[in-house]
């Protein structure tokens, strides 16, 4: 026959198991300050804002300084945000902001926010990610000078309006007054010379 004396005690253990668990989770004290890593806007090539919140759940105002920490591999942070301080009053919660700016174009960053307090020391939220936009390529327009004076153009006396319409819209005048050479009005030399006065 088997000895089951022990199995009483058994059932004892894991009953006052499971009421010690009970009692820490109906009775804990929850942590004094909280920080929260939020989802980062305003994204660019090269910088961003962070976003977090932080939650005083104590009954007195605590003195905070905020900053974030970021880099290029998860749970590696080679930079930091410029810091804040705060004070938050007891049982309310503050968003943050914090602009960075020096960010590689199109690179995953992974942050977290971090507060640290005299009274009960740092704590840091959740890891969360962004991603820079594509670099904008520069575009260098170099405009060609037209010419002020001695302006030579291919045409035929018909197109005489025509000339005088495009010197006026591209070139600088001085006086207002086009000078057209007169021998150049003519079937055997089909262009014309503007002189601008």
């Amino acid at each position: 026959m088997k000895n089951t004396s022990f199995i009483p005690v058994y059932c004892l253990i894991i009953i006052c198991s499971i009421f010690g668990l009970w009692i820490n989770l109906a009775f804990a004290t929850p942590l004094p300050v909280v920080a929260t890593t939020c989802e980062a806007t305003d994204v660019t090539s090269n910088s961003a804002t962070l976003h977090g919140k932080v939650g005083n759940y104590t009954g007195d105002p605590v003195q905070l300084t905020i900053w974030f920490m970021y880099g290029t591999a998860r749970d590696n942070y080679s930079d930091t945000s410029t810091s804040a301080t705060q004070i938050v009053s007891g049982g309310t919660t503050i968003p943050v902001g914090i602009g960075i700016s020096g960010l590689s174009p199109n690179t995953t960053y992974y942050y977290r926010i971090v507060e640290q307090s005299n009274e009960f020391g740092e704590s840091m939220g959740r890891e969360k990610s962004f991603t820079t936009l594509s670099a904008t390529p520069t575009v260098t327009v170099t405009p060609t000078p037209f010419p002020t004076s001695n302006c030579t153009i291919p045409g035929r006396v018909s197109q005489l309006p025509d000339l005088m319409l495009y010197c006026a819209g591209l070139c600088r005048r001085r006086s207002g007054v086009f000078l057209i050479a007169e021998e150049a009005l003519t079937r055997e030399n089909p262009s014309w010379t503007a002189t601008f006065g």
